[in-house]
């Protein structure tokens, strides 16, 4: 490795060590404020932030969106496609493709009752709900899914014209690997109608219902998280994340230094 290679590598390296720690850093202070912030009832929200355990009861204008493969009917949901291509002789790697998002007004309701719910900006941890493949050749067909996902109004609620399920293969998350999945790896996300709610964003006086909350994404308090499982997963999961960003940030500016130094 010549000094041009080796001075490149040491400044990836220093950039992944800094960014890795930087995030870590982000995560660790996330996790400290949904501990510090307690819960709330629904019936008595006070504004300003407010954490929610609840679940979804339904959109607010009776209006649901239907996920683009599976179907299934919800209040939001996203998805990702990725692509399988050769990064080498031997390798080969993901590359996104395409991915979006869509969102409706929807109510969240606990024990005590119930409050309108913006989720635009919002920032959502879900599980995944639907894994799929294709195969139609290493270059086939990904325009045709591309353009079958493009082919909606946003003004629309109806069902969006997505590739046909017999052209996709639904397949378990342990199996939905690069040795095993084709040409596109699909994954879709979604909160559907009576599914879990954890919720952390803040309560302002609804602009179009006189005397009513309405939950979205403040100005001053700009944490807004919604997620589908309960704070001691969500918790857990925060603090392994905290644990693997930080490592890597660790390893990585010990292993430049060590190559500058050692």
């Amino acid at each position: 490795m010549d000094s041009t290679e080796l001075t490149i590598a040491l400044g990836v390296g220093l950039v992944i060590g800094f960014v890795s720690l930087y995030k870590g850093f982000i995560s660790y202070r996330r996790r400290a404020m949904i501990v510090d912030i307690p819960r709330s009832n629904i019936s008595s929200l006070a504004m300003g932030l407010v954490e929610i355990h609840g679940s979804v009861k339904g959109a607010f204008e009776g209006e649901c969106l239907f996920t683009p493969f599976s179907k299934t009917e919800c209040v939001h949901y996203s998805y990702v496609i990725e692509e399988r291509r050769k990064s080498g002789k031997n390798s080969v790697t993901w590359v996104r493709i395409a991915g979006g998002r869509r969102g409706v007004r929807f109510l969240a309701v606990d024990e005590t009752g119930e409050v309108a719910v913006d989720p635009s900006e919002a920032e959502f941890n879900l599980e995944v709900h639907r894994e799929y493949k294709h195969d139609s050749g290493f270059f086939g067909g990904v325009s045709r899914l591309i353009e079958r996902l493009s082919n909606w109004d946003a003004s629309d609620k109806r069902v969006i014209d997505s590739m046909p399920m017999s052209e996709l293969k639904e397949v378990d998350a342990s199996s939905f690997g690069w040795y095993s999945i084709g040409d596109r790896r699909i994954r879709e996300y979604c909160l559907e109608v009576g599914e879990k709610l954890f919720l952390i964003g803040t309560a302002v006086s609804d602009p179009d219902r006189t005397g009513e909350a309405l939950i979205c994404k403040g100005s001053n308090n700009p944490m807004y998280f919604i997620g589908d499982r309960s704070e001691k997963e969500m918790l857990s999961s925060l603090k392994w994340k905290i644990v693997t960003q930080l490592g890597i940030g660790v390893i990585a500016i010990l292993g430049v230094t060590y190559m500058i130094f050692g």
